[in-house]
């Protein structure tokens, strides 16, 4: 009994290393079959990394170029605009110094140095035989916004007026000469521009007068 349990024990034995041998074989199998996969599954891995990192990198530079490209439409319809502002308000100074320069020449009665400003009205009223002797316009001076109804009225004193643009006046108009109180001429400013006027009988008293159609 004791020599089977010996020569089983000894069977065992010499099994037992044969199996653990193939074990190990079979795991080196394993792991070298592993390994392989494994640095095949990385190669493909790092591959992929790496055209997802050229990829990203791609997006990137994308990214990054339309980042940088400055918006011109926007930069153009400013410019726009500040230019448009720009000469708009060059041409207001311009005609309001014109107007300036004509009253200012001419030592137009009750000018006292300066335009008045009337604009953003939409009617305004011009005295015509104003101040003691009826020898002005009232106001002599006068700026207005374009669309403006400038009206000269004749107060009737004075004697008998009229209202006649100058050479170098934007608009072109002519009165009647009367002195009848009450009597009216209209002149729709629709466009920018001065309007430069005389009474041609009181010239000579300083009766001038000037309108600065701005926008």
């Amino acid at each position: 009994m004791d020599n089977d349990k010996r020569q089983t024990r000894r069977h065992l034995l010499r099994i037992t290393p044969a199996l653990t041998g193939m074990s190990i074989v079979a795991g080196c199998l394993r792991l070298d079959t592993s390994d392989e996969s494994s640095s095949g599954d990385g190669e493909e891995s790092s591959d992929t990394g790496s055209d997802s990192s050229q990829d990203q990198s791609s997006n990137d530079d994308t990214q990054d170029d339309t980042r940088s490209e400055p918006d011109d439409s926007s930069s153009s319809s400013d410019d726009g605009q500040d230019d448009g502002q720009g000469e708009t308000r060059e041409m207001n100074e311009r005609i309001l110094s014109q107007a300036e320069s004509f009253v200012s020449s001419n030592e137009a009665n009750l000018y006292k140095g300066q335009i008045q400003d009337r604009t953003g009205e939409s009617k305004v009223t011009i005295e015509t035989g104003a101040g003691g002797n009826g020898f002005s316009f009232n106001p002599s001076g006068v700026a207005v916004s374009t669309g403006t109804t400038v009206t000269f009225e004749w107060t009737g004193n004075g004697g008998a007026h009229n209202v006649v643009s100058e050479d170098s006046s934007d608009y072109k108009f002519e009165s009647e000469l009367t002195d009848e109180q009450g009597y009216t001429l209209d002149i729709i400013a629709n466009d920018p521009g001065t309007i430069l006027y005389v009474c041609i009988p009181h010239r000579a008293q300083g009766m001038y007068g000037a309108v600065a159609v701005i926008e």
